[in-house]
């Protein structure tokens, strides 16, 4: 008789299993018909070669990019997702979105830019330049956890955790693609014991942290909710005069359900609202601000003649609604990247023209219907006013008290195009930054 080693048919039941897998994905799955690689739609393990294996990592979007150019508009990507390579998809698929006041938000970011500006003087004064991508990120940082949170961490007023913050948001975006093939591994993270972490990765260290930090402060409005319940001063009364942090204001909603309303549900919103609303902003100011002074001779008469129209004085502090009216401030945002660099909705699209937006072109209004930086429907962007004010006021106010700032070595090829996915699209990773030379502007 045939004795069988026990390894032995777990190998032989794996293949089978593995196998049989693999069959119906290609054959019987409901996505066999629709074209791609096969090898993407047999396994994730395509996906994550590009994304963690091919250098420098993150490059699955680019082999999107070339699936369409051999199989079509619509391809199988991997195997329980299309993607879709179609701008007119954009309607059927989302709603448009709807307009809201950021009019409460002006004081706090007006006052954190002034903050910002007056470390871009200083640090040019000091260093002979400022790095662009730091500061914008520690503008944003602070300002959507002022505004969340009512307690900013701080990032502008020391310029060595500012460094450290980027250092740390740049580290754990490298982290994405392997968070998003193994997604065992955050939860195990958020495990490990801090000391751990900060003596072997410090860099995520100060993530893990924000989550306990965003769990703990979870926690407090919820005790402190429950304890107005229990008082004769209503929640609502207990928050009157001060505005209420996001905490407060997903407690109070009659909209959710209990379970949207949990300790953890409430960190992990805290969380994203740091995450997804201050390194997205902060990449697009760095951006802008590289494009604009990269065509300073074209752009920038144009662009302080409209700033003195509402900004008569170096530190004015006009509305939103007057610089929205600004043509030429029109915000550059960099995201459904397959919709937004469609040729023929904009022509070279990786050209910088901001007279495309303007009145007098034709193509304006299709256009805008294609302009989905923010997404649109149930997957819009919660953050978008808070976002757009950001990018108004900040921008409106760099070139207005800078007017003759100049770029240092900052190469579009190095420092700004795309070159990997890393849950932002991200420069080379020999970037020095958005380096500027801040010259004018009034003393701090």
């Amino acid at each position: 008789m045939i004795s069988h080693s026990p390894w032995l048919l777990l190998a032989v039941a794996v293949t089978l299993y593995s196998a049989s897998i693999i069959v119906y994905r290609l054959f019987f799955h409901p996505l066999a018909r629709f074209p791609g690689p096969k090898l993407a739609a047999a396994t994730r393990w395509y996906e994550a070669y590009f994304d963690i294996l091919k250098w420098p990592g993150g490059y699955f979007m680019f082999e999107m990019q070339r699936m369409h150019r051999v199989y079509g508009p619509v391809v199988r990507i991997t195997p329980d997702e299309l993607h879709i390579r179609d701008s007119t998809w954009i309607s059927k698929l989302y709603v448009s979105p709807t307009e809201k006041s950021v009019a409460e938000f002006e004081a706090t970011i007006y006052q954190n830019i002034h903050l910002m500006l007056d470390n871009v003087a200083r640090q040019t004064a000091q260093d002979g330049i400022s790095e662009m991508r730091t500061n914008y990120l520690a503008f944003t940082t602070d300002t959507v956890t002022g505004l969340c949170f009512r307690r900013p961490l701080g990032l502008l007023e020391d310029d060595e955790q500012a460094v450290a913050w980027r250092e740390t948001t740049a580290a754990v975006a490298s982290l994405t693609p392997l968070a998003k093939q193994f997604r065992w591994l955050v939860p195990i993270a958020l495990r490990i014991p801090m000391f751990i972490l900060e003596g072997l990765v410090p860099s995520l260290s100060r993530i893990v942290k924000l989550r306990h930090d965003m769990k703990a402060a979870a926690r407090s409005a919820t005790e402190e909710r429950e304890a107005t319940r229990s008082t004769e001063k209503s929640a609502d009364e207990a928050h009157a005069g001060n505005r209420a942090d996001i905490f407060q204001k997903i407690l109070s909603s009659d909209a959710l359900s209990p379970s949207d309303k949990t300790v953890d549900r409430l960190a992990q919103e805290g969380f994203h609202a740091i995450t997804a609303g201050s390194e997205t902003t902060a990449r697009v100011l760095a951006t802008a601000t590289y494009f604009v002074l990269a065509s300073k001779q074209a752009v920038m008469p144009r662009l302080q003649d409209e700033l003195r129209t509402v900004m008569p004085y170096l530190d004015s502090k006009p509305p939103i609604r007057d610089l929205e009216q600004l043509q030429w401030l029109t915000p550059i945002s960099v995201s459904l990247r397959d919709v937004l660099l469609d040729e023929e909705i904009y022509p070279d699209p990786m050209e910088f023209r901001p007279e495309r937006w303007l009145s007098d072109n034709p193509e304006l209004e299709r256009m805008s219907q294609f302009w989905v930086p923010f997404s649109r429907g149930s997957r819009m962007c919660l953050g978008i006013n808070l976002a757009l004010g950001e990018l108004y006021i900040a921008l409106a106010s760099t070139f207005r008290r800078f007017p003759d700032m100049e770029l240092f070595e900052t190469l579009r090829e190095r420092d700004i195009d795309v070159s990997h996915d890393y849950f932002l699209g991200e420069a080379s990773a020999s970037s020095q930054g958005v380096r500027v030379k801040a010259k004018g502007g009034y003393p701090s």
